[in-house]
């Protein structure tokens, strides 16, 4: 699972801003969300608990809905260019962009359920720990996305995977810390952990990467001289339906871990209302 370079920049162009405030309105996705309501079959009048979608913005301050929601994911992506993005400026030390993707996260569409992503958050936990205990206070926020992979011989998974923005370590502590036992004979064809170094002028681009939760399919091809890459398609309509059925399974708040801040940011982004994360953009 390849991230991005976020440090190159043509000399000609300026700089982004400090904050990337280019967020889609809720209302321009009014739209997109009925037609997601369609495909997990999810009504307006569900009793409260059981409600899986907001069906317009008015709804942001009385609940938390599922990783499905249109408006849950443009709320994440607005809370960590207005409250992640200030607190990961202030913390000490370089940041890094760290993106782990262990081959036995996969699961074939339609297998992957809820708990196996504690996995993932148990990866998280215990890599934090190991930095914690060779003296690191490193301050992050780890994002779960999950994406669909097609590989060179047609073989379809969906591919959980973690993107941890930190800062307060060392580039080499990190990839220690994360690290994936996997065959000795595929070491040279499978990273399963990256480590890139970003400025703190990237930081709110890239926690825009991070936190985009969008519909992915990463098809495999093979380039001329034998080596393998990936392509980035959208999702079609077979497997979007499959993927949002799994995200409307999950709340939220399931896909974020939040350490090493001196606020409490998980309850926090569990409880804050909208005006006030306006008011911190």
């Amino acid at each position: 699972m390849a991230a991005p370079n976020f440090t190159r920049r043509r000399q000609h162009r300026r700089p982004p801003p400090r904050k990337q405030r280019a967020l889609d309105s809720p209302h321009s996705f009014e739209v997109k969300q009925e037609a997601i309501a369609q495909l997990v079959e999810e009504k307006p009048d569900r009793p409260q608990s059981w409600k899986r979608l907001h069906f317009n913005a008015a709804s942001l301050d009385t609940g938390r809905r599922s990783a499905a929601c249109n408006y849950e994911r443009w709320r994440t992506q607005r809370f960590a260019n207005a409250v992640v993005l200030n607190h990961l400026e202030e913390a000490q030390g370089h940041a890094y962009l760290v993106t782990v993707a262990a081959p036995n996260w996969r699961r074939t569409p339609g297998d992957l359920k809820p708990a196996d992503l504690s996995l993932l958050r148990r990866k998280v936990r215990d890599g934090h720990e190991r930095l914690r205990a060779r003296g690191y206070r490193p301050a992050f926020l780890a994002v779960i996305e999950v994406s669909a992979a097609r590989d060179v011989d047609g073989s379809l998974w969906f591919e959980p995977h973690l993107h941890i923005v930190m800062k307060g370590t060392r580039k080499s502590e990190i990839r220690d810390a994360f690290q994936i036992r996997i065959p000795r004979s595929d070491r040279q064809r499978i990273r399963p952990v990256q480590v890139k170094k970003i400025t703190n002028g990237s930081l709110g681009t890239v926690l825009g990467y991070v936190t985009k939760m969008k519909a992915e399919l990463r098809s495999g091809y093979e380039r001329a001289d034998g080596t393998r890459s990936r392509r980035t398609n959208r999702m079609p309509s077979d497997l979007l339906r499959l993927w949002l059925g799994f995200m409307a399974s999950i709340p939220i708040e399931d896909l974020l871990v939040f350490g090493g801040f001196s606020d409490r940011l998980a309850h926090k982004f569990f409880t804050v209302e909208m005006a006030t994360l306006e008011g911190e953009m």
